[in-house]
């Protein structure tokens, strides 16, 4: 990392981003282009090991994508805000930002394990959920993405 000051190694403050981040951006792996997807997510963050989630629908380009080569890096970021110069030299300017930047790679959730997932989805959203309709479960694709690295960084100006 060249901006060291900016790192952040502090378990909970990563945690932090991770809850206030809206949308995880997934890049996988698809010939001689990326394939970028943005998506709703939740994840568990336990003793530096992190574990992100993810679903769709059933059938789509993703699932293929990720069927050739489950490998993927992906990008979070939230308290984004424009730090306007003071001084009459625009390029002064800065940008204020919080993130978390990694890889790993993509597995199906197993199914006894998805309605669990879709709960830690809507409760990641603000949504107080208990139980899911079974139909809707089935209807629906889970994943994992098994982090094998990342880092942190913030910028507050």
């Amino acid at each position: 990392m060249r901006r060291k000051e900016r790192e952040v190694t502090d378990q909970a403050e990563i945690a932090a981003i991770l809850r206030e981040a809206e949308i995880l951006r997934l890049a996988l792996n698809n010939g001689p282009y990326p394939y970028l997807l943005p998506v709703n997510f939740a994840f568990t963050l336990e003793t530096n090991r992190l574990t992100l989630f993810f679903h769709s629908a059933r059938q789509g380009g993703k699932h293929d994508v990720i069927r050739r080569d489950n490998r993927a890096a992906f990008e979070v970021d939230c308290r984004c805000r424009l730090l306007p110069s003071h001084a009459d030299n625009p390029c002064a300017t800065g940008f204020a930002y919080a993130s978390v930047i990694g890889c790993g790679t993509v597995e199906p959730v197993p199914e006894a394990e998805k309605e669990q997932v879709l709960l830690r989805l809507l409760a990641h959203y603000g949504v107080d959920a208990r139980h899911l309709d079974p139909a809707h479960v089935a209807a629906t694709a889970c994943y994992a993405v098994h982090v094998h690295a990342y880092t942190a960084k913030q910028h507050v100006g």
